[in-house]
């Protein structure tokens, strides 16, 4: 079956699980052929996710009144730990063998390690502020350790391993016959205050998430413009806002985000970065799967997503405000 390729890191749960199956059920409404692959690091929740997402395939076909649409869709898993190097060169072998093309690339996954409150920072009203805007730094310690291969852990999750993972799949991407989206997860935290030209890796800093997604975009500006001489792959930056995830039951338990959801919701009033639920969390990363070829984007702006009132919209701000890479 011949159809569009889309491949998404850490797509077992959070935005890229919404993200997953919001363009599967799409593919079944539209009756367009799509293979979602699942880039994984549990094998185990990755078959989870994919048993979940088909069977939300299913029901979206047997309301349209043909259950065989869902054979329209297949949902592949890959292992991939991009904390792991070699699980990574290993994960750029098997794509390469699987597809004949990727036609969006999805480099979602990323962890944010906690540890102890800060309490100079426990008045909610800031600590909701700062941690949609500004990053978690000012709120809660971080954690970095560092892996065997003697890498931050943050460092090389959220940012290196990904920039590994196109490295290695750059000569099949631009030798392919249809044209590939690069989507980078980064966000609005990736702030100039957050990172240090002598210190990338934020061995000695105290947000390493934000330092990581300042790499994300910068990632994502270089490969666009070292693709744009020969090819027809291109490299976007996205920000999902403060949406409810795994990410942040890091930060607070799951309860208690739910009892503050009043708080939340009047935040929209005061932030867009209050996206709140995990479909509009996707929302920048879904409009760039689906916008077409011929679109125009801009590589330089960050596709954001934004929480108005009562709706979601896909913003755009300059990569790099006020960050040290960009001129």
């Amino acid at each position: 079956m011949s159809g569009r390729v889309v491949v998404i890191t850490g797509a077992n749960s959070g935005v890229g699980f919404t993200l997953a199956k919001r363009l599967l059920l799409d593919a079944i409404k539209s009756q367009s052929p799509l293979t979602v692959c699942l880039a994984c690091r549990n094998l185990t929740r990755a078959d989870d996710a994919k048993a979940q997402l088909m069977s939300a395939a299913l029901q979206q076909a047997q309301q349209q009144g043909d259950a065989q649409l869902v054979d329209l869709v297949t949902v592949d898993v890959v292992q991939v730990d991009t904390s792991n190097l070699q699980s990574v060169a290993t994960a750029a072998e098997e794509l390469k063998k699987r597809y004949a093309a990727i036609d969006r690339l999805v480099l979602n996954a990323g962890i944010l390690p906690i540890s102890v409150s800060n309490i100079r920072y426990s008045a909610l009203p800031s600590y909701m502020l700062d941690l949609s805007a500004s990053g978690v730094s000012k709120i809660f310690n971080q954690d970095n350790p560092t892996l065997p291969n003697k890498i931050p852990s943050v460092f090389c999750t959220n940012a290196f391993g990904h920039h590994c993972l196109v490295e290695l799949l750059k000569g099949y991407l631009t030798e392919q016959s249809r044209p590939c989206r690069i989507i980078w997860t980064s966000s609005r935290a990736a702030r100039k205050e957050h990172f240090l030209l002598d210190d990338v890796e934020h061995r000695c800093g105290k947000d390493p998430y934000a330092a990581s997604k300042i790499i994300c975009d910068a990632a994502s500006l270089g490969w666009h413009e070292f693709f744009a001489e020969n090819s027809n792959v291109t490299s976007y930056s996205t920000c999902p806002g403060l949406c409810l995830s795994g990410l942040t039951d890091k930060v607070l338990p799951a309860f208690v985000w739910y009892l503050i959801l009043p708080i939340l919701y009047l935040a929209r009033l005061f932030s867009v970065m209050m996206t709140i639920s995990l479909d509009n969390g996707s929302e920048a990363a879904y409009y760039l799967c689906q916008c077409r070829e011929t679109e125009p984007l801009d590589y330089r702006s960050k596709y954001v997503a934004e929480g108005r009132i009562g709706r979601t919209v896909v913003g755009k701000e300059k990569v790099g405000d006020g960050c040290l890479y960009l001129p």
